[in-house]
């Protein structure tokens, strides 16, 4: 499980969608993901409307076709300055790093997402502990699930992410 997290969080960190997608699930849901700036910030907020904080907009959402996936995950990408604050030399979150999330802290973490989290299926929490990097303070929650019996995958990530300065 905490290799599928270093691979999902390695592609996020390099700006790889298509590796991100191959560690994901069909229907990949993300929140917190900010998009400050790009070209594509207009259009990746309408279709994955997530909520406003200060300047950015975060997106929210679940890619609900292989299509919308492809989107979803051309969006996430875009978060430029998550993306720089998970490198750290080589852009590879250490697997040691990851650590399996108490049920009791999953939902003290989620609570802040109400409904947008509450049809998530069941599966396995992980968290990426906060890094900090040029003002920017970074954590990563990633639910690991099997959507059959054949495929363990990345059903969800939730980017907290604040302003240390």
């Amino acid at each position: 499980m905490r290799d599928l997290a270093v691979t999902w969080l390695h592609a996020f960190a390099i700006g790889d969608p298509r590796k991100l997608l191959s560690a994901s699930e069909p229907t990949l849901s993300v929140y917190g993901f900010d998009m400050m700036t790009g070209k594509s910030r207009r259009k990746c907020a309408e279709e994955f409307p997530g909520r406003r904080v200060g300047n950015s907009v975060q997106l929210g959402g679940t890619g609900a076709t292989p299509d919308g996936n492809e989107r979803l995950a051309a969006c996430v990408v875009e978060d430029k300055v998550a993306r720089a604050g998970l490198c750290d030399g080589e852009c590879v979150p250490k697997n040691e790093t990851i650590e399996v999330m108490k049920p009791s802290t999953v939902r003290r973490a989620l609570k802040r997402y109400g409904k947008a989290v509450a049809s998530l299926p069941s599966g396995i929490w992980l968290r990426m502990p906060r890094q900090e990097k040029d003002g920017v303070s970074l954590s990563a929650l990633v639910l690991v699930s099997s959507h059959s019996k054949e495929k363990v995958a990345v059903r969800a990530v939730i980017l907290e992410s604040k302003f240390t300065e």
